[in-house]
């Protein structure tokens, strides 16, 4: 056990929903997503899984909140800005790093389901700073929709090794995700 699971494990007070996201993502780095499951997210964190369902809910749940957290950094590291365009390119450009920190999160993020019913205020909450822009909801859902898939598909191809291995001897990730991604922006 890790030594950070190990001090979670000590404090049923401190094994809330944080500790046990930060742990699974400890998991997936040393398991991958084919072999995270529950019974090795207990054993990481030093307790019975159980307790896990009692804090977090079940695995779908767990998975929903490290998207969330993916997504989350994403979004807390783009700055404002009143033009629309900057915007996106400054948001696809900090998912790609959110992405790259964590091993098979493109997995982890193209897994996830949400709630229906929290649809309207997600959406709400996403596209703010671009109707603040001036984009009118459903415009911002669509534009945001298409640089998440552009940004997903392409760290899907960088996080699966033989993928990755073979397209990296014919180009170069970065020069093809800003191109691509500016491309895109620019298209709309």
């Amino acid at each position: 056990m890790s030594r950070s699971a190990s001090n979670r494990a000590k404090s049923q007070e401190g094994l809330g929903r944080d500790a046990i996201v930060e742990a699974a993502f400890e998991l997936m780095e040393k398991a991958g997503f084919d072999g995270f499951n529950m019974r090795g997210l207990a054993k990481e964190l030093g307790v019975q899984a159980p307790t896990i369902y009692w804090h977090a809910g079940d695995k779908g749940e767990i998975i929903r909140l490290m998207a969330a957290e993916i997504y989350g950094e994403a979004y807390e590291s783009v700055a404002e800005t009143g033009d629309w365009r900057d915007w996106l390119l400054s948001f696809g450009r900090a998912f790609r790093v959110s992405l790259a920190k964590r091993k098979d999160s493109a997995r982890i993020c193209v897994s996830a389901s949400q709630p229906v019913e929290d649809a309207p205020a997600r959406a709400e909450k996403i596209t703010k700073a671009l109707v603040e822009a001036g984009l009118d909801r459903n415009t911002a859902l669509s534009r945001l929709a298409a640089v998440m898939s552009f940004t997903l598909g392409l760290a899907c191809y960088e996080q699966s090794e033989a993928v990755r291995l073979h397209l990296e001897a014919m180009v170069d990730f970065d020069e093809v995700f800003e191109s691509g991604l500016q491309a895109l922006v620019r298209g709309f």
